[in-house]
């Protein structure tokens, strides 16, 4: 059974989630409009699935399930001892790639309209990507990383919950710009 902390956890994501529903219905129903591209729904659609997955994830406690195997494995190997060998490339690499994400959806947006629909769908895209890195430096578990997340500041809480909220006003605030009456703000 999940801590408390996990089932808080887990009722964060699936709030979040059900903003970013609520933006993918509304883009749904804007999809006609020349103002809601249709690749907007898809976006919020994958969100949705992202937190919901996030929220199974931690209630069926996947990353620690996904660590011991990995533990196991190494300890089966006798490769327990070396595992720092592979933890540091992994770690670089998941860092790299969630950079380079980032970077790429940063500029992809940089030559578009400013506008709140815009700047929601860049928000949650950034932050997504965010979780997504931060799931898989936990799962690598290297010590210096769990050093930093876990330890003091409590950064893994502060990163799990600023990018998690970040989607959820990004979306409420994107299913908002196309509510009836929007055109005037």
């Amino acid at each position: 059974m999940p801590s408390p902390l996990s089932l808080a956890a887990i009722l964060f994501y699936l709030a979040v989630s059900a903003s970013c529903l609520f933006a993918m219905v509304r883009a749904r129903v804007q999809a006609g409009s020349v103002a809601t591209p249709n690749g907007d729904a898809a976006t919020w659609f994958v969100l949705t699935m992202l937190f919901i997955l996030l929220a199974l994830s931690r209630f069926y406690q996947f990353e620690d399930l996904v660590r011991l195997e990995l533990r196991e494995m190494l300890l089966l190997g006798d490769a327990y001892g070396e595992r720092r060998i592979g933890q540091y490339p992994l770690a670089l690499l998941a860092l790299v790639v969630t950079g380079g994400v980032l970077w790429r959806i940063w500029r992809s947006y940089r030559r578009r309209n400013a506008g709140v629909r815009s700047q929601s769908l860049l928000v949650a895209r950034l932050a997504a990507v965010v979780m997504v890195g931060l799931v898989v430096l936990r799962v690598i578990s290297l010590h210096l990383t769990d050093s930093v997340l876990f330890r003091g500041l409590h950064l893994n809480w502060a990163i799990d919950l600023g990018a998690s909220a970040a989607v959820g006003i990004a979306a409420w605030k994107y299913a908002r710009s196309l509510s009836p009456g929007a055109a005037s703000r």
